[in-house]
């Protein structure tokens, strides 16, 4: 043939070659990215969706991988991930415990429990208080502790009271 028909040749051999690599490459790719959702991507979905779920519903259940069992004993980085999430879980479930104890005993408490912020806000009072002060926790809640000021006591307590409490330590009269 002429000149032009093996130039002709030759593109159409070279357009096939480069059609065939990309072909090549795009199902390369693709089985990585089967591969690696089967192998991770499948269980971070699950760990991000029980995340999620635990967000909204403040109910944490430990999570386990469905996977089949490893030749190798040594944790990988899913069961490194999956550890950790769980002590997460764990450590949030044991202070919501704790917080539900300690906010059980100040509402138990027979003496007048009264939290503030550091300028003095009312944030927390407890049945206690409201008993003793005859002021509902609507009446006192956000105000300043500053209502509650008796006339006879002595400005050497309020002076005691207001050096004790902003740098958060517990005042107690």
């Amino acid at each position: 043939g002429s000149l032009e028909n093996i130039y002709e040749r030759i593109i159409n051999e070279l357009l096939l070659i480069l059609g065939s690599n990309a072909l090549k490459t795009i199902l390369v790719a693709l089985f990585v990215l089967y591969i690696f959702y089967n192998m991770m991507g499948r269980h971070i979905l699950r760990l991000a969706g029980v995340a999620k779920e635990a967000s909204e519903t403040g109910k944490f259940p430990e999570f386990t991988l469905n996977r089949t069992k490893r030749f190798s004993s040594s944790e990988d980085e899913l069961d490194q991930l999956v550890n950790a999430f769980n002590g997460m879980t764990f450590n949030l479930k044991k202070r919501e415990d704790d917080l539900r104890i300690l906010a059980e005993i100040a509402e138990q408490s027979p003496n007048s429990i009264v939290l503030t912020d550091k300028n003095g806000n009312i944030q927390y009072v407890n049945t206690s208080f409201i008993e003793i002060s005859g002021y509902t926790f609507q009446e006192v809640y956000v105000k300043n502790t500053n209502f509650l000021s008796a006339k006879d006591t002595p400005p050497e307590v309020y002076r005691d009271l207001w050096e004790t409490i902003p740098p958060g330590e517990l005042w107690v009269e």
